[in-house]
């Protein structure tokens, strides 16, 4: 029940980027709405210009909800870090959840839940659930795994990178936070994984709930499920680089960040055996280069390992893929 006058501010912004998702918008709309609270939330939508019908079913929610559902239209397409960064600051929440258009809750009680957790916590950032994975490719829900823990930090982001789905975090809208997402991310591959370094930076703890409350939609026209390998590996190498040089890390963090380097020397290793090396071989070096890796863990000992490996896994990778072009 959204039950506070329409005037007041709202305790929690649902953010929703969305874009070509007319197959799956209304159904994400849906989830929200009809969420049971005691307090005022709004859902703040950023729609980016969209070649389908998305456009045409947000304003009809928009017009069917004036008290809950905000759209932020545009007349162009900005992409989509740059729209996350147009509909952030529209949030006028205390606190920020964010549901991506093309997946859904299955939770009426999900914000209530979330609210009730982060107000008795007031040194937390950040908190986040289960989800299920629905893949249209299989038509089926893969396995849900629970989560080993109820609390998380800087140092588990940074090792296991987004082993948490954006649909199920809600964060604090703070400007240490949110107040950082300006011209720089644009070139990002996504925001999700800045927001849990940022809610976690500086010993900041993240809390899990171990429930399922939502669906994430794995399709082809993900942005990220639809990318090959190469390209993923150009951009979680980029990213890095952009944390690195933007974000405010002290040297615990920014070596514990480097561990990250592992999935770009994979990525580049799987790419470069793909060309020019036998599959035997191929499973020896990952193997080998995985088990030390782990061994030392997210820290200095792997920052230095990741650092002085990845230029030469690097080039020989760049090497394969100009012979590949020349092939082709």
């Amino acid at each position: 029940m959204n039950n506070l006058a329409v005037g007041d501010q709202p305790l929690v912004s649902v953010l929703m980027i969305t874009y070509n998702h007319e197959k799956y918008i209304a159904q994400a709309i849906e989830s929200i709405v009809g969420q049971k609270t005691g307090f005022r939330f709004e859902l703040v939508i950023g729609e980016d210009c969209s070649k389908d019908g998305t456009r045409n079913i947000c304003e009809r929610y928009a017009a069917a909800y004036p008290d809950v559902v905000r759209l932020l239209p545009t007349p162009h397409n900005f992409g989509m870090m740059p729209n996350l960064c147009r509909t952030m600051p529209a949030c006028r929440g205390r606190y920020i959840a964010v549901c991506e258009g093309d997946d859904y809750w299955t939770e009426d009680l999900k914000l209530q839940t979330q609210i009730d957790l982060m107000e008795s916590n007031p040194d937390v950032n950040l908190c986040f659930h289960v989800c299920r994975e629905w893949s249209e490719a299989d038509q089926a829900f893969r396995e849900t795994r629970m989560f080993g823990r109820t609390q998380y930090g800087f140092r588990d982001f940074a090792g296991r990178g987004c082993f948490i789905h954006t649909c199920s975090i809600l964060f604090r809208n703070l400007p240490e936070i949110t107040g950082r997402f300006t011209e720089w991310t644009y070139s990002l591959s996504g925001g999700d994984y800045l927001i849990y370094l940022l809610c976690t930076q500086n010993g900041h703890k993240a809390l899990a709930i171990n429930k399922v409350m939502a669906v994430y939609r794995l399709h082809p026209g993900g942005s990220w499920t639809s990318l090959t390998n190469w390209r993923r590996t150009q951009l979680i190498e980029n990213d890095l680089v952009i944390y690195h040089q933007n974000l405010r890390l002290n040297g615990r963090e920014k070596s514990l960040l480097n561990f990250q380097l592992k999935r770009v020397i994979l990525g580049y290793l799987n790419y470069y055996f793909s060309v020019k090396g036998p599959g035997k071989l191929k499973r020896g070096v990952i193997f080998l280069f995985n088990r030390i890796y782990f061994i030392f863990g997210p820290g200095r000992l792997s920052s230095f390992l990741a650092l002085a490996v990845y230029p030469i896994i690097r080039k020989k990778a760049t090497i394969a893929e100009g012979i590949k072009k020349e092939l082709a």
